[in-house]
């Protein structure tokens, strides 16, 4: 049986070869029109980057899951930020949640904790959403806390974004 199909091989690679042979450039057209044919069809597709919406959503699962990204504005990450007036309660509190998500293990895939205050300072405006920055802004000043400045300043080379803290 295997030699049948060598012998199948064999008979195909030889009529594509005198084909190519005889006819070139009825066979390089035939390929570059199958290349712009295809590259035209990979234009047209769409990425779909969220994998929520490639499934049913009349499950019951997916429904829940939006559900949690209504509620909390994601399903992906969760960052959590405690306030208090006394360091030492607020301390606590952090480690005894820090403590029980790290003991959740079915829910809870890693937790990042006690984040570098130079991170937020450097990012904060990734966190903030341009929609709120004003009310954000106000309510920053008005309790006397830093706020981040973002404005347009003109280069020699155009445009260019100047952040400022200020207090």
């Amino acid at each position: 049986m295997s030699t049948d199909k060598a012998a199948f091989i064999t008979r195909w690679a030889e009529a594509w070869a005198r084909l190519i042979v005889k006819n070139p450039d009825a066979v390089l057209i035939t390929l570059l029109l199958l290349g712009a044919g295809a590259t035209y069809c990979t234009s047209k597709l769409d990425l779909e980057s969220d994998q929520l919406k490639l499934i049913n959503q009349e499950l019951t699962e997916v429904k829940d899951v939006q559900r949690i990204i209504d509620m909390v504005g994601g399903a992906g990450y969760l960052m959590m930020g405690l306030r208090s007036d006394d360091p030492a309660t607020l301390k606590k509190l952090s480690d005894a949640l820090n403590e029980r998500l790290l003991a959740e293990k079915e829910n809870v895939r890693f937790i990042t904790y006690k984040v570098p205050v130079e991170f937020v300072q450097e990012n904060m405006v990734l966190f903030v959403d341009p929609a709120h920055e004003r009310d954000v802004r106000a309510s920053l000043e008005s309790r006397g806390e830093e706020v981040l400045e973002i404005g347009r300043t003109e280069a020699a080379q155009g445009p260019e974004g100047v952040v400022r803290w200020s207090q």
